[in-house]
């Protein structure tokens, strides 16, 4: 008997916690929770982010840990997306530009031989991505 009172409550619970979960609106600034490589990272809403526009070295590749120490050194930080092109890649990925402060990710990571433009990128920002590689 107690038991089929704990079940329909225990129900209740566990779909209120899913009802009041908050949602991120990740167009506004939010910070850098967590680097997963040089051109790749995690926001405070959880959600991945992929810088437009440049190529950072994989795990597999030389270079890969400077890369992903360089862009480290922004976590914890607030951080501005802005979208340009397609808002996802094929992995679910959010596609971003990122700003710390007036400073663009990209940007640092190209002025500090840590990627590349990629090929086929000739975007907003290109011009500046030109300059700093």
């Amino acid at each position: 008997m107690r038991f089929a009172c704990i079940l329909p409550l225990l129900m209740l619970v566990s779909s209120c916690a899913y009802y009041f979960e908050p949602e991120f609106n990740l167009t506004d600034e939010v910070s850098i929770y967590q680097v997963v490589d040089g051109d790749t990272f995690i926001v405070s809403g959880g959600e991945y982010v992929r810088l437009i526009g440049i190529d950072a070295p994989e795990k597999s590749q030389e270079g890969y840990h400077e890369a992903a120490d360089f862009l480290r050194q922004f976590e914890g930080k607030a951080v501005m997306l802005e979208q340009e092109g397609a808002d996802r890649d094929r992995y679910g990925r959010l596609l971003r530009h990122a700003f710390v402060g007036n400073q663009s990710l990209a940007v640092a990571l190209l002025q500090n031989n840590h990627s590349v433009i990629y090929s086929y990128y000739n975007g907003t920002y290109y011009e500046e991505f030109l300059a700093a590689g």
